[in-house]
């Protein structure tokens, strides 16, 4: 009986592979930690982009359009594209190279010149580990390449591990009684594809900046250039020219296929979502959304910032709540129900209707000099000039003094703040000392 069960399964194995069309590539037993090191030419964290190729090759590989977030070793540019082959070495019949989808990944150099890529997965068991969506933009701890992926290993097992007793949880509640699951909306919060999650997934950039429209560009599909001026960041990395000192322009003011605003008003800090893309030949950084950040005295005087989803609908977020919400997503961290449902009704609400531009529509000086003076009226005696600064981000140019100093907020309004010389001249501690005169003006150029 025992030979006849292993009759059968020779013959099954013989009948599979006599089926399946093509060479297969054999997958090596795992080797250890430190035979895969060695065996790489590189080893990346990547996420999967796009699908070159149809899955369901006898040799296992598919080709992909893959984000380099991290190169480990070997010579892989990080924060750039690249198609790679890779393999799945699972050798399971569901892929594991989802859209989205963030991956170790062990790879070595093509064999032949005929070869589609520059690299591909060794055919090792463990060559590839899907790890958490999020939280790859720093290099893993670690001196030693092994001891990166071994701390990058552990941090991945505690995700899994949450992902599957989240997953447990739900599907006890689908074997309960009748009535006692829990209520939908909570349901599709626990969802780990929230937009937020969808959004920050999407994105290679991620975090506050100050920033204005500086180029138009009107025959261009992005009809902004966006000049920036400091950066605060959560994903990715924004690096100065090393010679001009800027940081890379953005493409912004996209016309049609946005799901959310891609425009920049005036100078002002903004929430923004960006995105590396192909324009023109060029690979650009895009505006997939930006939300601009308005800063009030509350009732106590002290200057809260407010993350605007459209000003039509009037959602808000506080912005320091969204900052730190979004620094734990992005490090792969879990939010109560309550913090996911504020940014998710956020998300929906900033989600533009069908044939609704993005564009935001001029202000008229009536319009804007009444909203000025009420700011300036809400202003207290004592206020700093870096939270003046908040508050009117757009300092004028033309001649300006430390004691006296003009903000131009569009639509030929500006207003005049007084300071104090707290600290010394034009210091951020310098104190509101008098009443703000709300005029009408030109901004002045240098």
């Amino acid at each position: 009986m025992k030979q006849l069960s292993i009759l059968l399964a020779i013959s099954s194995l013989a009948l599979l592979i006599s089926s399946v069309p093509g060479h297969a590539v054999p997958i090596g037993y795992y080797p250890g930690l430190e035979r895969l090191i060695e065996q790489a030419d590189a080893i990346v964290i990547l996420r999967i982009d796009r699908h070159l190729t149809d899955f369901g090759s006898p040799t296992f590989y598919s080709t992909h359009e893959c984000y380099i977030y991290q190169t480990l070793k070997g010579n892989i540019e990080k924060n750039t594209r690249i198609n790679l082959q890779l393999m799945n070495t699972k050798a399971s019949f569901a892929t594991p190279y989802a859209w989205g989808s963030t991956h170790l990944m062990f790879l070595m150099k093509k064999a032949t010149d005929d070869e589609p890529t520059e690299y591909r997965t060794i055919t090792f068991k463990g060559a590839q580990i899907q790890l958490s969506p999020l939280g790859h933009e720093k290099p893993p701890k670690g001196r030693t390449i092994q001891e990166k992926i071994k701390n990058l290993i552990k941090d991945t097992m505690a995700y899994w591990k949450k992902e599957h007793e989240k997953n447990q949880k739900f599907l006890k509640t689908m074997l309960g009684k009748q009535g006692m699951a829990e209520p939908a909306e909570k349901t599709i919060l626990e969802e780990p594809a929230t937009r937020i999650t969808e959004l920050l997934r999407w994105s290679d950039y991620v975090g506050f900046v100050i920033a204005a429209p500086m180029v138009s560009a009107r025959q261009s599909e992005w009809k902004q250039r966006v000049f920036l001026y400091s950066i605060d960041s959560f994903k990715g990395e924004l690096n100065r020219d090393p010679i001009s000192k800027q940081f890379p322009w953005v493409y912004a003011g996209q016309v049609g296929r946005t799901k959310y605003s891609t425009w920049f008003s005036q100078k002002a800090e903004y929430l923004v979502f960006l995105r590396y893309q192909e324009v023109d030949s060029k690979k650009v950084l895009a505006t997939i959304a930006a939300f601009p950040v308005e800063y009030r005295p509350d009732k106590a005087g002290r200057v809260v910032g407010r993350v605007f989803a459209g000003h039509a609908n009037g959602k808000t977020l506080n912005a320091q709540k969204a900052r730190n919400a979004l620094q734990i997503l992005v490090k792969g961290g879990h939010l109560s129900d309550e913090k996911r449902k504020a940014l998710d009704s956020f998300l929906r609400a900033a989600v533009l209707p069908e044939g609704v531009s993005s564009q935001p529509a001029s202000v008229p000086f009536e319009v804007r000099f009444r909203e000025a003076k009420k700011v300036a009226a809400s202003v207290r005696i004592g206020t700093t000039r870096k939270d003046i600064s908040k508050i009117f981000p757009q300092e004028d140019g033309g001649t300006s003094g430390p004691g006296s100093t003009r903000y131009y907020l569009g639509s030929e309004v500006m207003v005049e703040v007084p300071f104090d010389q707290t600290a010394g001249a034009w210091k951020q501690e310098n104190k509101v000392n008098g009443r703000i005169k709300v005029y009408r003006s030109l901004m002045h150029l240098d």
